[in-house]
């Protein structure tokens, strides 16, 4: 669990400084897209982690 936390951290990082320079001119949106890549990605951590968790038992 903590190393999947700790690649979500470095992914969502990554994604900031990427948007953070692509989207410079437009803080509204980079802000919006954000905030889109940030709740799809929660959820597909827990995804992955809850079909791990079903394969462990």
């Amino acid at each position: 669990f903590f190393f999947f936390f700790f690649f979500f951290f470095f992914f969502f990082f990554f994604f900031f400084f990427f948007f953070f320079f692509y989207l410079n001119s437009t803080p509204h949106i980079f802000i919006q897209s954000l905030h889109i890549a940030f709740a799809s990605k929660i959820r597909y951590n827990t995804h992955v982690i809850s079909l791990l968790h079903i394969e462990k038992h």
